[in-house]
């Protein structure tokens, strides 16, 4: 069940992840590529993350409230220093970051055909899940975490975060194509402990720092996507391998898909995150 989300309201033990798109998801004109992407932090450090990214707003453009789009026109009016201040905030921060992109070359066989609902696929049922076993939490309270359906404690090790918040900005065009790409997601066990996600839509109007870092990773992939199919010789994008290249490779995810059946699995481009 998707549901709006005003102001984001969570407890101490949620993992968020953020989600933007790139590019046109029916591939129409001259559009040849789409790409989902994003970044996951914990709800215990979304303050300090959103306000680094603050501090970051006002170095770049001298004010905190600054609304980033990492669109080629912004971007490309910066300067290669300002540029390298936002992939120096992705080196010194510790984040989950993610990004799945289909070209209209990739090769599809027994598989829905629309753009949006592959690579969410691929994206709730591998990406996910690889950053959700791989996430780094310190945990200072001695009670643990608890469990998202009976009122017991367990252990950090055991049990890291008790829910699983999928936040998207809230986009009326796209609303109907979110619901229907992620509607059946079931259940992530972690540990043997179920927790079903929850997908919300945050109004435009609220412009969250880490959707605003989505739109940033979300960019990079789709541009290192639309690279790929041009040479796959030649070296990856400067800006994706400065934001993908660092950090810990265990919470990082991207895949440009090649080859996608049902039957015989997923053939594709991947960074050095799996």
């Amino acid at each position: 069940m998707l549901q709006s989300l005003g102001n984001l309201a969570l407890d101490a033990d949620t993992m968020c992840f953020f989600i933007d798109e790139s590019g046109d998801s029916l591939l129409q004109g001259k559009q040849s590529a789409f790409c989902l992407g994003g970044c996951a932090v914990h709800s215990t450090q979304l303050p300090f993350i959103e306000n680094q990214w603050k501090l970051l707003m006002v170095r770049l453009f001298g004010k905190s409230d600054h609304i980033f789009h990492a669109t080629g026109s912004e971007t490309g009016s910066l300067s290669d220093l300002q540029k390298q201040k936002i992939y120096d905030f992705c080196k010194r921060n510790y984040f989950g970051r993610f990004g799945v992109g289909y070209h209209k070359n990739s090769e599809i066989e027994d598989y829905p055909s629309e753009p949006y609902k592959i690579c969410a696929d691929l994206l709730v049922h591998d990406g996910i899940i690889k950053i959700l076993q791989n996430y780094l939490i310190i945990k200072t309270l001695p009670t643990g975490v608890k469990h998202p359906s009976r009122d017991i404690y367990l252990s950090a090790q055991r049990l890291p975060f008790r829910r699983i918040v999928i936040i998207f900005e809230d986009c009326e065009r796209d609303r109907e194509l979110i619901k229907r790409s992620y509607g059946d997601i079931k259940n992530y066990n972690l540990n043997g402990i179920e927790i079903e996600p929850e997908f919300c839509f945050m109004p435009k109007n609220f412009s969250h720092p880490c959707l605003q870092i989505a739109d940033l990773i979300a960019n990079s992939c789709y541009r290192e996507v639309l690279r790929h199919y041009r040479s796959k010789k030649s070296d990856q994008a400067y800006d994706f391998k400065e934001i993908f290249h660092s950090g810990e490779d265990r919470v990082k995810y991207f895949v440009a898909i090649d080859k996608l059946s049902i039957n015989n699995g997923i053939d594709s481009h991947q960074n050095q995150t799996n």
